[in-house]
C-alpha cells in the first residue's frame, strides 16, 4: 500500500507530544454513558461481588481514552495545561474533574482486568491514572495539588483493597512506575502560584481601576466593590452581598487604602510556604498557632482567601504515609520476616507499627499504623493476605465488614 505524498510515514509512536494534549484527547473520547449505565458501573459496590458482564462491557468503552492516557504517561515533554494564571480567580481548571473521573474508572477497569486474569492490563490502568494525577498538579495551584492527592488515594486505596488478588510482580511494577512518575506537586510550592493568581491579580486589577478613574475615587471604589463581591459566593454559587463594601470600609474607604490593604497579604504567602515546607515532626507543634493566625487575622481578605493550612498539609502528610505503607507491605510480601525493617516510616521515624488483623475470628492479614495523627481516627491501612469477605481498609471504619 502506498501512502499519500502529504502523509509522512510513521515508524514509531511519538513521545514528543505535550501530555496535556493527549489527556484532552482522552477526555474527548470518553463515552457518554446513559444514567442507568453510569449508576451500574460507578455506584455499585463491586468490592462485595464480582463485576458482571454488563459492568465489564461498560468499562471497556473507555478503551480509547485509556490508550491515550497510557501514551501521555510515557510522553517526554512536561505537562502544560495552558492555564493562563493572569486571569486570577477567573482561570478555569476543567481538567481536574476529568482527572478524578479517570481515576475512578481506572480502578474499575483494573478490577475487571484482574477478574479476567489480565494483570498487565490492570497495572497499565493504575499506572496511567496515577501519572495523570501527578500531571494534574502541573499548573501549580492548590486545588490541583489537592486533586492530585485525591487521585493518588483512589488508586492506592484500590491496590490495598485488591491486595491478595494482585501478584507480587504487578505490585512491584506499579511501585516502579510511581518512582518514575512526575514529582508530586506540593502544598508549599503551590503558594507561589496562589500568590500570583490571587494577590498579584487583585493588585493589578485595583491599579487598573485607579488608572481608569484618575482622581475619581468614588467611581473606582464602586467598581472595586463589584470586583470584590464577584470573588466570593455563598453555598449554591450566589454572590455574597456586602463583602466588597466591608473590605473597602476596613481599608479606610480610599483606593490608596485598599491597595495597601491588599498588599498586607504578600508576606503571609511566604510565611505559609515556609511552614508548609517543614517536615512532619516540626509542622505539628505549630499547626494550631498558624491556623489561628490566619483565622483570626484582622485582614478580611486573609481570612477569606488564605488556605486552611492544617487541613491541606495534613492531607499531604497522609497520602505520603499511604504510599510508604504500601511500599512497606510490598517488602513484607517479599520478606515476611525482615521486610518491615527494610522500609522506614514515612517521615524517618522507624518502621510502621505492625499489627495482625483478625476479622470474625479469622486471621486475614495485617495492619500498618502510621505516626500521622488524624484528629478523628488513626491513620492505618489494612492488607489482606487471603481473599474473603470485604472490609474497609482505611478511615474511621477500618477493619469493619462491608455488607
Amino acid at each position: 500500500m502506498c501512502l499519500p505524498l502529504w502523509l509522512p510515514a510513521v515508524e514509531a509512536p511519538r513521545e514528543d507530544i505535550n501530555p496535556a494534549l493527549l489527556y484532552w484527547q482522552a477526555f474527548a473520547v470518553m463515552p457518554d454513558l446513559a444514567p442507568d449505565d453510569q449508576k451500574h458501573l460507578l455506584e455499585t459496590q463491586w468490592r462485595t461481588r464480582p463485576m458482571d458482564e454488563r459492568a465489564g462491557e461498560l468499562a471497556s468503552r473507555y478503551d480509547q481514552s485509556f490508550k491515550l492516557l497510557k501514551a501521555a504517561a510515557v510522553a517526554k515533554p512536561p505537562c502544560d495545561w495552558g492555564v493562563d494564571m493572569s486571569l486570577g480567580p477567573q482561570a478555569l481548571l476543567p481538567h481536574l474533574a476529568k482527572a478524578k473521573r479517570c481515576a475512578t474508572v481506572a480502578v474499575l477497569r483494573a478490577r475487571w482486568a484482574v477478574q479476567q486474569g489480565r494483570p498487565e492490563a490492570a497495572r497499565d490502568n493504575l499506572e496511567s491514572a496515577f501519572v495523570l494525577g501527578r500531571n494534574a498538579s502541573r499548573d501549580g495551584t492548590l486545588i490541583s495539588a489537592l486533586v492530585q492527592i485525591a487521585v493518588e488515594k483512589i488508586v492506592l486505596s484500590y491496590v490495598v483493597q485488591q491486595w491478595p488478588e494482585l501478584s507480587t510482580e504487578t505490585i512491584g511494577s506499579f511501585l516502579g512506575a510511581i518512582d518514575s512518575a512526575p514529582a508530586r506537586g506540593t502544598m508549599a510550592t503551590s503558594m507561589e502560584t496562589e500568590r500570583m493568581a490571587l494577590y498579584g491579580w487583585l493588585v493589578r486589577r485595583i491599579q487598573e481601576l485607579e488608572s481608569k478613574y484618575p482622581g475619581n475615587d468614588a467611581k473606582a471604589l464602586e467598581e472595586a466593590t463589584k470586583l470584590l463581591d464577584s470573588m466570593v459566593s455563598e453555598e449554591g454559587g450566589t454572590q455574597r452581598s456586602g463583602y466588597g463594601a466591608a473590605v473597602i470600609q476596613a481599608a479606610g474607604g480610599t483606593m490608596a487604602g485598599l491597595l495597601a490593604y491588599v498588599r498586607e497579604l504578600e508576606p503571609l504567602y511566604g510565611e505559609i510556604e515556609q511552614a508548609m515546607s517543614l517536615p512532619y515532626t516540626e509542622f505539628q507543634p505549630i499547626i494550631e498557632q498558624l491556623q489561628k493566625q490566619i483565622t483570626d487575622h484582622p485582614n478580611l481578605l486573609a481570612r477569606e482567601f488564605l488556605p486552611a493550612v492544617s487541613k491541606v498539609r495534613d492531607k499531604e502528610f497522609r497520602v505520603i504515609a499511604w504510599l510508604a505503607m504500601v511500599r512497606a507491605a510490598y517488602q513484607i510480601r517479599l520478606d515476611p520476616i525482615h521486610g518491615l525493617e527494610q522500609t522506614p516510616g514515612a517521615f524517618g521515624s522507624g518502621p510502621f507499627e505492625y499489627i495482625r488483623f483478625v476479622l470474625e475470628g479469622v486471621d486475614r492479614g495485617f495492619k500498618l499504623k502510621s505516626q500521622v495523627r488524624n484528629p478523628d481516627f488513626p491513620e492505618v491501612l489494612i492488607f489482606a493476605e487471603k481473599p474473603g469477605p470485604a472490609f474497609s481498609v482505611d478511615g474511621p471504619s477500618a477493619g469493619k465488614s462491608i455488607q
